[in-house]
């Protein structure tokens, strides 16, 4: 068996399979808390400030809301899977999409 074998599978349709796999992030935190500070109560990870895919605070302004993203955060194994976290992609999605245009978005509501 040649070195290239290990690499890459004889059948295409595993290699490909392989090549499209979601990257898995490993669960590399042990402490979740969400503490009030200013912006609402921020998600930490282990003391340090979690941050959205648009790289802004993860933070809510209601304690139920924290406490849900707590729960996800805490239920998570070996690895992270988004998709089992509906609260927290809601946060984020809120915050990266909607609160840098707020501003601009109030303005068209309001004409």
């Amino acid at each position: 068996m040649a070195a290239d074998d290990k690499i890459t599978p004889a059948n295409p349709l595993e290699a490909a399979r392989r090549l499209t796999a979601p990257v898995r992030l490993r669960r590399f935190y042990k402490k979740v808390e969400m503490p009030v500070e200013e912006g609402g109560f921020v998600l930490r990870l282990d003391g340090k400030r979690a941050i959205t895919p648009g790289k802004n605070t993860l933070a809510v302004p209601r304690r139920d809301l924290a406490e849900a993203i707590v729960a996800e955060w805490e239920a998570q194994g070996e690895f992270i899977a988004p998709a089992s976290m509906p609260v927290t992609r809601l946060a984020n999605s809120a915050i990266d999409g909607f609160a840098s245009r707020l501003a601009g978005l109030r303005a068209d509501v309001l004409a």
